[in-house]
């Protein structure tokens, strides 16, 4: 455990962080602040567009790129970043999460143009694109990153992780953590969310797309509604917050207890990591639902950049402001304690704190789906489809023994794997911005010549 601790460590340093935010500001002065310039165009592009081909329309793409990408993260991690980096750091998330959503429209529009239409269906991931980049192993590095893709979702993120955090939300719902009745509970919670993952695996595609286009915006709803309400409530708190925020960004020391450039570091570190890792822009996984959607290319970038200011911009904002607000940060040493006495208006409205545990476990369960179809994209890449009904036992197998073994050293795994993919996909992925420029330019004519679409 304390070797994948250490390998962890040094697969997501500042190597990493560095080369993503480097990636991310060079295509904000490529692309001339897309994110800035589309940012309505980008919402819109999640729930209309066509002309290209595809399984899936571009609500339901988005709703399965929410899916994988909205998770436990948006709700512990953001609270762990601001024990770790105090208030500053989510400033630094949203600094970090501005720069890198280019990282994610390039990811969507190359995902879509670099799809293959196959027997099997539309074959769609961030490998497709990767085989084409410039460089003596572009073939052996899309395989590289096929298989710690499909590593990640079967051993990781897909499974174990998510069915873990279902079960556990229910146990302590119940009141029943650490007692014999609670690891039954948990047995049981995990053999259920197998049962449904396995029904909707089983209808494919469109299973997924159904079910996270159904679960997905209600969801998002019912936990902004309370984080929102939860603000509204500790209202007078929230431009105290905004100004500590700021402040604390670039004076850390108080809140945090370093000084100097040490404790700048820190909160710089804590929200930038914070953001990298919930949207996972850079990563490739933008390209998996961009190229389902039967949106272009240039549509299908603009949704996933809309799919990042969501998860990030949106929830991990609400779920920051919600605990800040109400001071929750300040009175547990549990993460998921102190949104739930944010969301609960400090206690005095109840029904707020079961949203929480609900959140959590419609968020595990959604991302295990979205995960799941990144992983068998990734396989059927690698083995033409060979192997898919294996893998698919396989993956609600480990759905049902995520509920049952200790995670520590799964999540180190998953983390592992992902911060690989980064690895790989962003040098190649920069290979490819002459494409990348000349397609924009070429869509930029286009919704000039029609207004009315922009």
């Amino acid at each position: 455990m304390n070797f994948l601790t250490k390998l962890g460590k040094l697969v997501w340093g500042a190597p990493l962080l560095f080369l993503i935010l480097g990636a991310g500001i060079l295509l904000t002065v490529l692309l001339r602040g897309i994110q800035l310039r589309r940012a309505p165009s980008s919402l819109s592009a999640m729930f209309r567009g066509g002309g290209g081909e595809g399984a899936l329309s571009p609500f339901q793409s988005s709703c399965v790129a929410l899916a994988a990408t909205i998770g436990t993260g948006n709700i512990i991690g953001v609270v762990t970043a601001i024990w770790a980096g105090g208030p500053g750091a989510i400033f630094w998330m949203w600094l970090s999460t501005l720069l890198c959503i280019p990282l994610r429209f390039a990811e969507g529009y190359l995902g879509c143009k670099y799809k293959r239409a196959e027997k099997g269906g539309v074959l769609s991931g961030a490998f497709l694109y990767i085989e084409r980049s410039k460089g003596p192993f572009a073939k052996g590095s899309a395989m590289m990153y096929a298989f710690f893709c499909m590593m990640s979702a079967l051993l990781g993120m897909g499974t174990m992780v998510q069915s873990r955090s279902i079960a556990d939300a229910v146990v302590n719902l119940a009141g029943a953590s650490g007692t014999p009745s609670g690891f039954y509970l948990a047995a049981g919670v995990a053999l259920l969310t197998a049962t449904l993952a396995a029904v909707a695996i089983a209808k494919g595609v469109d299973g997924i797309a159904n079910t996270t286009s159904l679960l997905v915006p209600f969801m998002l709803i019912l936990y902004c509604a309370f984080g929102i309400g939860a603000i509204c409530y500790f209202g007078e708190n929230l431009l105290p917050v905004l100004r500590e925020i700021v402040v604390s960004a670039f004076h850390p020391a108080a809140a945090i207890g370093g000084v100097g450039g040490a404790a700048l570091i820190q909160v710089m570190r804590a929200g930038v990591s914070r953001g990298v890792f919930t949207n996972e822009s850079g990563l490739g996984s933008g390209a998996f639902a961009a190229g389902a959607s039967r949106g272009t290319p240039f549509q299908a970038g603009l949704a996933q950049m809309g799919v990042v200011f969501i998860d990030t911009i949106v929830v991990c904002t609400i779920t920051a402001l919600a605990v800040l607000c109400s001071g929750a940060h300040l009175s547990t040493s549990d993460p998921v304690g102190a949104v739930v006495s944010a969301l609960s208006f400090g206690g005095r409205f109840q029904l707020g704190g079961f949203v929480v545990p609900f959140s959590l476990i419609l968020f595990a369960f959604t991302s295990a789906l979205g995960v799941y179809y990144f992983g068998v994209q990734s396989l059927r890449y690698l083995t033409g489809g060979y192997g898919a009904s294996l893998y698919n036992y396989l993956y609600v197998l480990f759905l049902v023994l995520g509920g049952l073994l200790p995670m520590g050293a799964v999540w180190q795994i998953a983390d592992i794997f992902n911060g690989l993919l980064g690895f790989i996909h962003i040098p190649a992925l920069l290979t490819l911005t002459p494409v990348l420029i000349a397609g924009v330019r070429a869509a930029r004519k286009e919704l000039d010549k029609k207004p009315k679409i922009r």
